[in-house]
This record gives C-alpha cells, structure tokens and sequence, in this order.
C-alpha cells in the first residue's frame, strides 16, 4: 500500500505505527493508513502479543529467531512467501509508487534535510523585526 521497499519493511519499528492517529513512518516519512493496513497492523500485532509477550525487539515484524533477540527479521523471511506468487515485494513497490504519483491528493514536499523549510525561515525572519522591551531602553 505505501510503496515501501523490503529493507525499509524490515526496518519498523513498533514506535513507527501509530494506530491510534492511524499513521505509519516509514523511512522517516509519515504516511496515512488506509483501512487495510490498519486492519492488518491490528491483527499482527495482537499475534505478536500472544505469539511472543516477552520479546524485548523492538522491530514490527519478527519471527520464533528475532523474538528472541534485537535485530530486524531476515530479507528472505519477506521474500520467502511471495515465492511462486504473481508479484514480488519490488513489483508491489513500483505498482505503489506509479499510484501515488498519479493520486489525486495534494501531497506535502519531501523533507529537505540540514535545511530549514520555508516556514521556518519565514519565522526566523518575522523575528529579526522585532524589538524587545530590553533594547527600547
């Protein structure tokens, strides 16, 4: 659905999902989440309750050999089940990718990073003008 790629998959973390605002992060990037996604992330998480209740990995997605460590799950536990199916993991992400680009909404610019955004430099500026109760005396 959110044009993700395996490694940025494998990299999500349970602090990434925000169900109650129905938002995930992925790649530092937040992004909606359709009925769907939220559906499935509610179902995963609760098999990951029961599944393994006391894991310390912080990882979305783990399976019986990272529950009991801290790493992100295997490229191959991700690629593994789509094996033999009509689309991989990199087909879905061009498939996601060409939809969002040709998606009606209006979507807020990329983060420029090391650089303030306009609105920053706006309000940096607003208060160059301004003079304090200090410097009128």
């Amino acid at each position: 659905m959110h044009a993700a790629r395996s490694g940025a998959i494998r990299r999500l973390q349970l602090d990434d999902l925000d169900i109650g605002n129905r938002r995930l992060v992925i790649d530092g990037r937040v992004r909606p989440m359709d009925e769907l996604t939220l559906h499935v992330a509610r179902e995963w998480l609760d098999h990951r309750r029961r599944r393994w209740p006391d894991t310390t990995n912080l990882h979305l997605l783990i399976n019986k050999f990272t529950a009991l460590g801290t790493g992100p799950v295997s490229a191959l536990s991700l690629t593994t089940p789509l094996r033999g199916q009509a689309a991989t993991l990199e087909q879905l992400h061009v498939d996601r990718q060409l939809e969002e680009a040709l998606a009606p909404w209006p979507r807020p610019p990329p983060p420029r990073r090391g650089l303030r955004t306009r609105r920053e430099d706006r309000e940096a500026l607003r208060g160059l003008g301004k003079v304090t109760a200090g410097e009128r005396c």
